[in-house]
């Protein structure tokens, strides 16, 4: 797991999806989200609704917490 401190959603995202050796697309499809939905997340355009964050950390396997950067581990 990414533990760089004051990361960003969209970055954790990214070093997530990067750890687990995905595309965007891959991520994308997975969820059910437009490409260019997942790349604004990933790129800090758009903040994911509370119900996509809890989608993110289903296909993750993290915790809301990891994600919205609270906790590091």
């Amino acid at each position: 797991m990414c533990k760089i401190i004051f990361m960003s959603i969209g970055e954790r995202l990214r070093c997530l999806r990067s750890e687990k050796g995905f595309t965007q697309k891959d991520v994308a499809t997975g969820m059910g989200l437009t490409i260019s939905a997942y790349s604004n997340y990933e790129n800090d355009l758009r903040e994911p609704s509370i119900e996509i964050i809890k989608k993110l950390c289903a296909y993750y396997q993290v915790t809301a917490d990891y994600l919205l950067g609270i906790v590091e581990d």
